[in-house]
């Protein structure tokens, strides 16, 4: 239970701060951004957001580090669907809930 409440205190701090930026955000169907967030997590289970990287290293400085962002690109490939394995009815896709469909 404090794991969920915890994932979700971080799920609304992103799209919080996306609310706050949405109109000054690039509204192209044909391109993406990806974004990294620093979240720290207090001794209550308390999200708190530091900061948005607009432009994250993806450089790996470790094995384990090298797993985790190979992990975000795999994530982010598969939202793409460039060789559309996707249905156009799926509400996930790749363990995501789909938001937007079709640039919509």
């Amino acid at each position: 239970d404090r794991v969920n409440k915890l994932l979700k205190g971080i799920s609304n701090l992103v799209i919080a701060s996306l609310q706050a930026v949405q109109k000054a955000m690039i509204n192209d169907k044909h391109c993406f951004e990806l974004y990294g967030y620093d979240v720290l997590i207090d001794a209550d289970m308390n999200p708190w957001l530091l900061e948005v990287n607009a432009s994250p290293s993806l450089t790996a400085t470790s094995n384990d580090d090298y797993a985790m962002k190979f992990g975000v690109l795999d994530d982010c490939l598969t939202v793409l669907d460039f060789e559309r394995y996707n249905l156009q009815d799926e509400q996930q896709v790749g363990g995501f809930d789909v938001l937007v469909r079709n640039g919509v």
